[in-house]
């Protein structure tokens, strides 16, 4: 009887070179956010937010642990966590412009959000 290494079927082994550099950047792209959304959570608690109001950096957190969900369902390969995601941008973008936080270099997270919902896997 051949032995069966279980370790190869847990996980993703791509064929040929293409799919091993579609599924680096999917996981560099997926490491950066996550990374991105912690340094965020932190940030959001040096008082740099404070004169935004009350409830605005728990607001923020929130909108973070929503879109930490949706990166790891995204990285699970569910289809519906890409609109999560794109949903949780807009809620954040909607969000700092309401309290006037809006910085034009956060329309950055679009980008992913748009290559998450448009790019079949």
């Amino acid at each position: 009887m051949p032995k069966v290494n279980y370790l190869n079927s847990l996980i993703f082994i791509p064929t040929n070179d293409l799919m091993l550099k579609s599924r680096l950047l999917f996981n560099g792209i997926i490491a950066t956010l996550a990374l991105l959304g912690l340094y965020d959570i932190i940030y959001t608690f040096t008082g740099v937010s404070a004169q935004l109001g009350l409830l605005y950096p728990a607001a923020h957190v929130l909108l973070n642990i929503i879109g930490f969900v949706a990166i790891s369902f995204i990285w699970s390969n569910e289809k519906w966590a890409a609109w999560l995601f794109l949903g949780v941008v807009i809620a954040h973008l909607t969000l700092d412009l309401a309290v006037g936080g809006f910085q034009l270099w956060k329309l950055i997270l679009l980008v992913p959000g748009l290559f998450f919902l448009l790019v079949k896997r």
